[in-house]
Order: structure tokens, then C-alpha cells, then sequence
């Protein structure tokens, strides 16, 4: 706060000004995840489901999968979120063209809110042919 105070034989006039009183970026504000595993597109379609109806929106759910297909597939037929430029940014999403499937994963759930420890358990859970849906509110 910054005040000026002139004091001239009149009456005193104060004058305020707010210095950083503008709400912080959304991106400064953490987001609660959860992250669940599943075995074929039928459990988490029940998952995505129940997500759902916690209060999730299908928008903020994404659907994991080792093959990148699959996951397209996944993807479309259960109407969730797709990881894009608005969640990598712009230099990570033309990156991630170059890279290898685990590195581009890993990338991925990174830039959905995950620790860079979970990304590599979760990308291991990847290889096994399992299924990763990730939520945030």
C-alpha cells in the first residue's frame, strides 16, 4: 500500500493506491488428483463413471494407455480430456513428437499434475498393458 498525504493549510487529502491486489494465475493454484488403474476400457468406463458422479468432470479426466492408439480409441469412445497444448504447453507438446512412447507418457502425466516419481510408477504401470485414468478437480 502506498499513501500520499498533502498538507497544505487545507484539508488533509489521502490517496490510496493497491499495489498487488490482483488474484494470482489459475496456474498458481494446486489441484487435488486421483489416479486410478484398471484393466480394460469396461473398468474404466465404471471408474470414469463413478469420477463422475464424486463430481469430476469428463473434460478433467484422462485416460492413459502404453499404445498410443489405444488410448485415442479410449479416449473417444469414453469422452474424456485429451492431453494437449493447453495442459503441456506449446515447446512440451512439439517435443513429445520426438521422443519415445515412455518419455512422451511420462511428459504427459507430468503436465496433468503428477510428480515426476509418479509419473515413472505410473509409466511402469503403462508397460504392464494396464490402463491409468488420471482425475483433477
Amino acid at each position: 500500500m502506498r499513501m500520499m498525504m498533502f498538507d497544505v493549510k487545507r484539508p488533509r487529502i489521502y490517496t490510496y493506491w493497491w499495489i498487488h491486489s490482483f488474484p494470482k494465475k489459475t496456474s498458481e493454484v494446486s489441484f487435488m488428483n486421483t489416479v486410478k488403474v484398471c484393466e480394460n476400457g469396461l473398468q474404466a468406463k465404471g471408474i470414469i463413471n463413478q469420477l463422475t458422479a464424486e463430481g469430476y468432470d469428463r473434460e478433467n479426466i484422462y485416460v492413459f494407455a502404453h499404445g498410443e492408439e489405444r488410448e485415442k480409441d479410449l479416449a473417444d469412445a469414453l469422452e474424456t480430456g485429451k492431453v494437449g497444448i493447453s495442459e503441456q504447453g506449446l515447446v512440451n507438446t512439439v517435443t513429445n513428437v520426438f521422443r519415445e512412447r515412455g518419455d512422451e507418457l511420462r511428459s504427459e502425466l507430468e503436465a496433468v499434475g503428477l510428480t515426476e516419481i509418479e509419473a515413472e510408477k505410473y509409466e511402469k504401470v503403462l508397460d504392464g498393458g494396464e490402463i491409468v485414468l488420471v482425475a483433477k478437480k
